[in-house]
């Protein structure tokens, strides 16, 4: 009887999520405010194996999705291969940004200026957050450097 009421009551808890803004417009605006690099999750959320697996066991983690939200403006960028996951005009603009930054693999995480500089990339899954965590701590890095 424990155990069924404390599996009742996980299950109840809020799942933590990959905490993104809407659209590219926001992000972008959000990023120029903040002075935050935009991060950008290119995803097939329902067929992309890898995708769904970055997501769920790096992105959606909570220590993982408190360092995004302190360093970062997320954007996902979903491009599913059903027509009714996504509205006709929210597809269209992942579209966009698909062909805009020349995204050929999926899942691509891409660092952004406040621009729309890349300044960093992971193409292809990965399975070691703290791996991940490197890798994006370079493009920070990189975004706060000064010109010479």
């Amino acid at each position: 009887m424990k155990h069924l009421l404390l599996s009742l009551l996980l299950a109840a808890l809020p799942l933590v999520a990959f905490d993104s803004e809407a659209d590219w417009a926001s992000a972008q605006a959000r990023s120029q405010s903040l002075h935050r690099p935009m991060l950008l999750f290119f995803t097939g959320s329902d067929w992309c194996g890898w995708c769904q697996r970055m997501q769920k066991d790096i992105l959606d983690k909570k220590e993982f999705a408190q360092y995004l939200k302190r360093y970062y403006v997320p954007l996902l960028v979903d491009v599913p291969h059903g027509a009714d996951v996504l509205p006709p005009e929210k597809l269209a603009e992942n579209q966009e940004l698909v062909e805009r930054y020349r995204v050929e693999m999926f899942p691509t995480i891409l660092v952004l200026s406040p621009e729309g500089k890349v300044l960093g990339e992971i193409r292809g899954g990965r399975d070691d957050p703290k791996r991940v965590k490197e890798e994006l701590e370079k493009a920070r890095k990189a975004a706060r450097r000064k010109p010479e």
